[in-house]
């Protein structure tokens, strides 16, 4: 698994935004960020449309580019 680090200063107030703002939605501060990550990247890459379905989850995943394929 790869891990990516985000530091901040003591002196920052992203890390008790970033906190509150989960916390208000009823999540963990990472499933935050990794949505923020998300939706950054969809716009980036530009969004192509409607969801391809899938035989079972892990198809629908590795058919929509959100995990490789695992062969």
């Amino acid at each position: 698994m790869r891990e990516f680090y985000v530091r901040y200063r003591d002196t920052d107030t992203m890390p008790g935004r970033l906190e509150h703002y989960a916390s208000d939605l009823g999540i963990a501060p990472e499933q935050l960020i990794r949505r923020f990550i998300s939706e950054g990247m969809a716009k980036v890459e530009g969004d192509s449309g409607p969801a391809e379905p899938g035989e079972s989850l892990d198809d629908f995943m590795e058919r929509n580019g959100v995990r490789r394929k695992n062969r």
